[in-house]
C-alpha cells in the first residue's frame, strides 16, 4: 500500500496516464487543448490532494504532475508543431505560426498561474525548481523551433534587397536607392523585433541578430560592389583626360552612398541600445530560462562584424568624394 511520499507519486502516475489517454484521444493535439484539460482537471486533482491523499504541498504536487504530463503525452506537442511547421510555404506564414505557438504557451502559463495563485486555505509555497521545470516542459515545443526563427527573418529580411527599385543602371540613382534601403531599414527591423519579442521575449535575441547581421552584410555588399562602381568611372574619367569634380556624376553618387552608409550605422546603434528586461522573480515568466540552453543564456550581446565593414566603407566613401571633389585642382597643379 502506498503512504505518504509513496501514495502521491502513485496518484500522480494514475493521473498522468488518465490524462494521457484523455489527450490521446483528441483529434486536437495543439497546446491549447491541454490547456482546456488541464483547466478542467485542476480542481478535481486538488480536491483529491487535499482531502484523499491529504497531503501537505498540494500545489507542488499539482505542479509536478503537469510536467510530467507534458513530458509524456504522445504524441508529444512538439512533434506535432513540428510536422505542422513543415506545411508552412513562406516565412511569413512560418512566423505567424510562432507568435500563434507563443499565444498557446501563454494561455497555458496564465492556466498554471491561476491555479496556484488562488486564494486557498494552508496554501503551500510550490519550488522555484518545480516551477522551472514545468515552464521548461512547456516551453519545448516552441523552444524546439525557435531556432527556425532566424532563417524566416531572415528570408524576410532579404526580400526587401529583391525589389527592382534597389538596383539601377545610373551611378546616382543606384545611389539613391540605397539611400531608401538605409532610411526603411529602421522600421524593417523595428517590425521585426516587435513580432520577435512576441514569439519569445527577449529569449529572441540569439536568434533576431543573426537574421539582422544577415541584412547588414548583404547591404554592405550592395554598398561595397556600389562604390568599386563610382571608383571606377571616376578613375575611368582621369585616365580619359576628363576633369572630375563637382559637376561629375561620380561625386554626388560617392556623397549620397555615403550618407546611406551613415544612416544605416546609425540605425544599427539603436538596434544595439535594445536593453535586457531585468530577470522575473516568477520561473514560469523567464523566458530565456525556459527557451534557451545554458550555454546560449551566457553568450553576450556583442556588435555584429558587419558594422565594422560598414564603417569601413564609410570611411572609404568619405576619401573617395574628396578625391573627385579635388580632382581638377589636382589637375591645375599638375600642370605647373
Amino acid at each position: 500500500m502506498c503512504r505518504g511520499v509513496s501514495a502521491a507519486r502513485c496518484w500522480r502516475r494514475a493521473a498522468a496516464r488518465a490524462l494521457a489517454a484523455r489527450w490521446a484521444r483528441r483529434d486536437d493535439h495543439s497546446l491549447r487543448a491541454l490547456t482546456r484539460i488541464v483547466a478542467e482537471d485542476a480542481g478535481t486533482q486538488m480536491d483529491w490532494l487535499t482531502t484523499v491523499l491529504k497531503t501537505d504541498q498540494p500545489l507542488a504536487e499539482l505542479v509536478r504532475l503537469y510536467t510530467d504530463l507534458l513530458l509524456s503525452l504522445d504524441p508529444s506537442p512538439t512533434k506535432i508543431v513540428t510536422a505542422n511547421f513543415k506545411m508552412c510555404q513562406t516565412a511569413e506564414e512560418g512566423i505567424t505560426m510562432l507568435m500563434d505557438l507563443k499565444t498557446d504557451f501563454d494561455e497555458f502559463i496564465d492556466c498554471m498561474r491561476n491555479v496556484i495563485e488562488a486564494p486557498r486555505p494552508n496554501k503551500d509555497e510550490v519550488p522555484l525548481s518545480a516551477l522551472r521545470e514545468l515552464g521548461r516542459a512547456a516551453g519545448a515545443p516552441l523552444r524546439a523551433l525557435l531556432p527556425k526563427y532566424t532563417d524566416l527573418q531572415t528570408t524576410l529580411f532579404l526580400s526587401y534587397l529583391e525589389e527592382p527599385q534597389v538596383k539601377q543602371e545610373d551611378l546616382l540613382e543606384q545611389s539613391r536607392a540605397l539611400l531608401a534601403v538605409a532610411e526603411r531599414s529602421e522600421g524593417w527591423l523595428s517590425a521585426a523585433r516587435g513580432r520577435g519579442e512576441r514569439i519569445a521575449g527577449v529569449a529572441v535575441h540569439p536568434f533576431y541578430d543573426p537574421s539582422v547581421e544577415a541584412f547588414t552584410s548583404a547591404v554592405l555588399n550592395l554598398i561595397t560592389s556600389h562604390t568599386r562602381r563610382i571608383e571606377s568611372q571616376f578613375l575611368s574619367s582621369v585616365s580619359a583626360g576628363r576633369s572630375a569634380g563637382v559637376l561629375s556624376d561620380s561625386f554626388p553618387a560617392a556623397l549620397v552612398l555615403e550618407h546611406a552608409t551613415a544612416v544605416l550605422l546609425d540605425t544599427l546603434a539603436g538596434q544595439r541600445a535594445w536593453g535586457e528586461e531585468p530577470k522575473p522573480d516568477n520561473p514560469l515568466l523567464d523566458l530565456k530560462t525556459i527557451l534557451l540552453d545554458a550555454e546560449m543564456r551566457q553568450v553576450p550581446r556583442t556588435s555584429p562584424p558587419s558594422v565594422a565593414g560598414l564603417r569601413r566603407a564609410r570611411d572609404v566613401l568619405k576619401t573617395l568624394a574628396r578625391s573627385i571633389l579635388r580632382n581638377p585642382i589636382d589637375v591645375q597643379l599638375g600642370k605647373f
